[in-house]
């Protein structure tokens, strides 16, 4: 981990065999100094001896704030280098993709691979997001990436009054960030407002179509009625989506199906619905929706207590049959299972407003 303002590079020499500063000195060279994923950098810094334990005391005065010192004091570039896993993606070994997922950044960032940047589109900033991005093609599955992530605080990181205070001046709050970073009744201020790699960076391998986020939305039509033991509804409309990546420089034409089942009783597997709908798929990610499917007698989930937690499994298949023969094989198949639940939430109280 290495200070913007310190480090004389930019991401596109920092991501290079020539240029990254993980060259296996222990420690690393000033400016650099060992970081931790998932950590902060305040809490780098403090491993490390450069400022004192804010916790300790009153040692925080010491320690700058990020809305006096600008963020510029808690910009810091995060590199590594790894090789790419030798384990092959559903048979893929020459073609797969490999896409590095960030689980969660505070808060917003640039990528860099090898000595490209790479496109994080609208994904770019937001203390929660998880963030999956695709590895440029050349780097194979076996071969060495070198990594490097710029990451800067929020853009409103605001400040805190001589008093303190329940969220500072609350200018955090234009952030998808967590108030509580300007210091609460429980906690102290985070002087660089918890910059840093909040969540794990993982790996994956997959071939040229990745899907992901598979998601059911429940709707009960007027009329539907609940079964006496509260398992069943007598019908229901469920739309269920996935997201569907084609990660080939092609657009493809594809066909995406459906099969949701349950097991019953006797441990047998019950498929209650089979659709399918034809895909153009560009290059990119595209989030696709079937048209609500009705369901007979649907299993509810219900919260603890109040009845039982009915699972299905939602299973998605993407079959491209025409394609590229250099890019994919045909047909191509890429298949994800989920579990979801069906349920639906609605409030009948009514607020009252009292007069001024």
């Amino acid at each position: 981990m290495g200070k913007q303002s310190c480090v004389a590079s930019g991401g596109q020499v920092l991501s290079t065999a020539a240029g990254t500063p993980c060259n296996g000195t222990s420690p690393p060279i000033d400016p650099w100094i060992p970081a931790k994923v998932p950590g902060t950098v305040l809490q780098a810094l403090v491993e490390v001896g450069q400022l004192p334990d804010p916790y300790v005391g009153l040692q925080s005065q010491y320690v700058k704030d990020v809305g006096e010192a600008g963020v510029g004091e808690y910009t810091y570039w995060f590199c590594t280098k790894f090789r790419v896993g030798e384990q092959e993606a559903y048979g893929w070994k020459e073609r797969a993709l490999t896409w590095l997922q960030l689980e969660g950044v505070n808060y917003s960032l640039e990528v860099y691979a090898n000595g490209l940047q790479l496109e994080v589109g609208d994904y770019d900033r937001g203390t929660y997001l998880r963030r999956i991005i695709q590895l440029p093609l050349f780097i194979k599955i076996g071969t060495w990436c070198y990594l490097a992530i710029l990451i800067r605080p929020p853009d409103n990181c605001g400040r805190i009054p001589a008093g303190g205070g329940q969220g500072g001046d609350h200018a955090l709050g234009k952030d998808v960030a967590p108030q509580f970073l300007e210091g609460w009744d429980w906690t102290i201020a985070m002087a660089d407002r918890s910059t840093g790699m909040w969540g794990s960076i993982s790996l994956r391998n997959t071939g040229p179509i990745r899907l992901s986020d598979a998601h059911a939305r429940c709707e009960f039509p007027v009329g539907a009625s609940v079964s006496p033991d509260r398992a069943t509804v007598s019908k229901a409309a469920v739309t269920f989506g996935v997201s569907v990546e084609n990660g080939t420089p092609f657009p493809l034409v594809a066909t995406l199906a459906l099969e949701v089942s349950h097991t019953d009783e006797a441990d047998d597997t019950v498929v209650d619905l089979v659709a399918e709908m034809p895909l153009s798929l560009p290059r990119g990610r595209a989030d696709v929706c079937f048209p609500p499917q009705a369901m007979q007698c649907a299993k509810l989930w219900w919260p603890l207590n109040m009845g039982a937690q009915h699972l299905y499994r939602a299973k998605f298949t993407v079959r491209v049959s025409d394609a590229p023969s250099t890019t994919v094989r045909n047909p191509l198949l890429c298949t994800r299972a989920s579990r979801c639940s069906l349920r639906d939430y609605s409030s009948s109280q009514v607020v009252r407003c009292l007069p001024a």
